[in-house]
């Protein structure tokens, strides 16, 4: 009897929470972000986009679509099962942009007019980066790689610094600001909470 393939649900975050930008430019992801980020980096490394291979100086690298990705610490060879991608999961790869309303929306990385931050957990940035469908919207020339401290807080600052009306757009009053899921571009947002 033939075995029937098994379906596994993608992990999306769905829905939006309000959290303080502090003075230091610091955000605490909600866990249930945090969690996403991490079911995100376990589902897509299964896909045959994400590949082991070793180089030439004898070094085995988590490749996405033959590009190097991550270096693997290890002597003998290895599946995708084997490795522990949990330092992974402790980045982020952050960019400013609009969200396009469009059927479905789509991001637009290179407008002179920001009005949203994406946060991408590791591997759906490397999608962002070098998918051809993906990689139109201008992501790879705009992204910052930024880590997830202990506490769940990532800092902002480099992207506020460089951007400084930034903070102003996607903030209140107050400083805060609206993580929401977005389930068709593979992100969180942070945008300006409604009044």
């Amino acid at each position: 009897m033939e075995e029937k393939a098994k379906l596994v649900l993608i992990p999306n975050y769905y829905g939006h929470i309000n959290k303080v930008i502090d003075e230091a430019n610091r955000l605490t992801l909600p866990v249930r972000v945090r969690r996403t980020i991490s079911d995100r980096n376990r589902y897509n490394l299964m896909n045959d986009a994400f590949q082991i291979t070793r180089s030439e100086s004898g070094i085995y690298q988590l490749t996405f679509q033959g590009f190097p990705f991550a270096d693997i610490q290890t002597e003998k060879s290895v599946t995708k099962k084997d490795i522990d991608i949990s330092s992974i999961d402790d980045v982020v790869f952050v960019a400013e942009g609009i969200i396009r309303n469009t059927i479905p929306p789509q991001p637009d990385f290179i407008s002179p007019n920001p009005d949203t931050v994406f946060i991408y957990s590791a591997t759906d940035a490397q999608t962002m980066i070098y998918d051809p469908h993906w990689a139109q919207y201008g992501f790879s020339s705009r992204f910052q790689k930024v880590n997830i401290e202990s506490q769940g807080r990532i800092t902002l600052k480099k992207l506020f610094e460089e951007s400084e009306y930034l903070i102003n757009v996607i903030t209140d009053k107050d400083r805060n600001t609206r993580v929401t899921g977005q389930p068709t571009l593979f992100c969180v947002t942070l945008s300006k909470p409604p009044s």
